[in-house]
């Protein structure tokens, strides 16, 4: 008997332009009983070798059929509870109907994470989708580590915008995911920054409930309209191990939470990651705050389908 055959295709995601943006890959489940392990599909995601692989259940993930399972596997840290640039792209893959999902949309659609149900809509031209992220803010006391600066020998002292040894605020977009906030005086500083051999370390217990991957989001704000509430930045997003993303919807999150809540009301920001690695990408989101606190995060960008095709299970 032939394996099974498993369809998949391939995304870049924050863009319109093929070969842009963040890939993303998106593989078909479409029996009601899920035969991949989690062992397979992680290594199905270490083959693609991008950032983020999901997949995706194409039978309801409930009795209400306007919800859709998926499952977000990194090469280096295996299933994710979120991340942004899987949940546009697919969100955009389904919406657009690339997917070939029948699913009742006029009764609104989520796609089912970990870190719970994402409601998920696409403008009326089907280019921008958008995500009503699920967002657990937390705002961390500054730290201060002498590594996170040292190591960027190619910047002075001045291009840091508190200095070479302020501490830096650390940010949390839900439980697990963290960063190290980085802003520098300059897109030419920005440029300038390399990516990290080695993961930063706090101290234990430090990001208590909120513990998990701890990454580095260099940023420098190149413009602030104030009167119509909207922040616009550049962006850079470091791993461990050298690696560098090309668009970091979570970070984004994070990121864009942390400046509205400092602002005390609504803020619109819109970021470019990914110039220096040659993927231009361009994200937005917008944040709601009540009562002083993050209360809505909407997520938004494009995408574009670049290839398709079939995969045979690995036997692991």
């Amino acid at each position: 008997m032939a394996p099974k055959a498993y369809p998949y295709v391939i995304l870049d995601v924050f863009t319109d332009t093929p070969y842009s943006g963040n890939p993303l890959a998106i593989v078909h489940i479409k029996t009601d009983a899920d035969d991949l392990t989690s062992a397979q599909k992680w290594k199905i995601c270490q083959e693609f070798n991008l950032s983020e692989t999901v997949f995706l259940h194409e039978t309801p993930a409930t009795s209400d059929k306007s919800v859709v399972k998926i499952e977000i596997y990194a090469p280096f840290d295996g299933e994710l509870p979120f991340a942004g640039h899987p949940t546009i792209g697919t969100a955009w893959y389904i919406l657009s109907g690339l997917a070939g999902i029948p699913r009742p949309f006029d009764k609104g659609i989520s796609l089912q994470v970990p870190a719970g149900n994402i409601p998920i809509t696409i403008s009326p031209d089907k280019r921008k989708a958008k995500a009503q992220v699920p967002v657990d803010y937390k705002e961390h006391e500054p730290f201060f580590t002498s590594r996170l600066k040292d190591e960027q020998m190619c910047l002075a002292p001045e291009d840091f915008e508190n200095g070479k040894d302020g501490a830096e605020s650390i940010i949390s977009a839900v439980k697990g995911m963290s960063w190290i906030l980085l802003p520098v005086t300059s897109l030419e500083a920005l440029g300038n920054l390399q990516p990290y051999a080695k993961p930063m370390e706090l101290p234990p217990a430090y990001l208590g409930a909120w513990d998990g991957a701890l990454m580095v989001l260099a940023y420098h704000v190149t413009e602030r309209d104030e009167a119509n509430d909207v922040i616009t930045a550049r962006t850079r997003m470091f791993w461990a191990e050298g690696r560098e993303d090309a668009a970091t919807g979570s970070a984004s999150v994070a990121f864009a939470s942390y400046l509205a809540k400092n602002r005390g009301k609504h803020t619109k920001v819109e970021i470019t990651q990914g110039v220096e690695m040659g993927r231009k990408s361009l994200i937005s989101v917008d944040v709601v705050l009540k009562d002083g606190e993050v209360s809505k995060v909407a997520l938004e960008g494009e995408a574009v389908q670049i290839m398709q095709g079939t995969l045979s299970p690995p036997g692991v």
